[in-house]
């Protein structure tokens, strides 16, 4: 077993409170003995954009925790913390608009956060993650990977992309392929994806507010990679 402890801090990034988890070492588990002990549920993003999908289209309410008979039930029996309706969830922010049946999830918390660890906060915000004009090959300088951290730098994106920003998943994905030799280049067009968040940090998904389906585009690059000769269906 091991203790885990962790800061909560709410959407201006004040400390709220601190939490401590006790965790079974997986790795120490074993089967026939301890191994289904154990269990720590943890919802997927999927679940949780259709469920909110859900709730703004029918102008739901959502909570924190249980709904207010199970959480009066179980503050007899427990120390209960109301935590009241969800503004602020996992490094989300969700904003409401009932009239027009909209939800609308962000981080600019954590979008802040990124773009004021690499000191861009202050830079030119870039009007897309990749331009036309990155690209991106094998060859080129190799990047002095003590000093610039490439690595920690595309490895800050993911979270983003997963949960609020659909819109730097193809630079993400690009960028990842050279993660064991990466060159200036690189370096430089990871840097402009932090510089794209500079400009759009309010940007996020937003649920409901139309019956009509989702219509988009799909098309190729035609062979745009220069190594390989294999275009991108973007």
């Amino acid at each position: 077993m091991n203790w885990v402890y962790k800061i909560k801090r709410d959407t201006l990034g004040n400390v709220e409170r601190y939490k401590s988890r006790m965790v079974a070492k997986g790795y120490l588990q074993k089967q026939g003995i301890d191994f289904k002990e154990v269990n720590a549920f943890v919802s997927k993003h999927t679940m949780l954009r259709a469920l909110l999908a859900v709730v703004a289209e029918r102008v739901l309410e959502v909570h924190h925790g249980a709904v207010a008979k199970v959480k009066a039930h179980l503050a007899e029996k427990f120390d209960v913390r109301d935590l009241g309706k969800v503004t602020y969830f996992r490094g989300m922010e969700l904003t409401r608009n009932r009239e027009a049946r909209t939800l609308k999830l962000t981080q600019k918390k954590r979008t802040r956060e990124l773009v004021g660890h690499y000191r861009l906060a202050d830079a030119r915000a870039r009007s897309a993650p990749l331009g036309l004009r990155d690209k991106l090959t094998k060859d080129g300088e190799p990047l002095e990977r003590r000093r610039f951290p490439y690595s920690e730098s595309v490895g800050s994106l993911p979270y983003l992309s997963e949960c609020t920003r659909p819109d730097i998943v193809q630079a993400m994905g690009a960028l990842a392929r050279y993660m064991a030799g990466p060159t200036e280049a690189h370096w430089q067009a990871a840097f402009g994806v932090v510089r794209y968040l500079v400009g759009t940090a309010k940007g996020g998904v937003t649920f409901g507010g139309s019956e009509k389906a989702l219509v988009g585009p799909c098309d190729a690059d035609y062979a745009r990679d220069l190594e390989t000769k294999r275009s991108t269906t973007e």
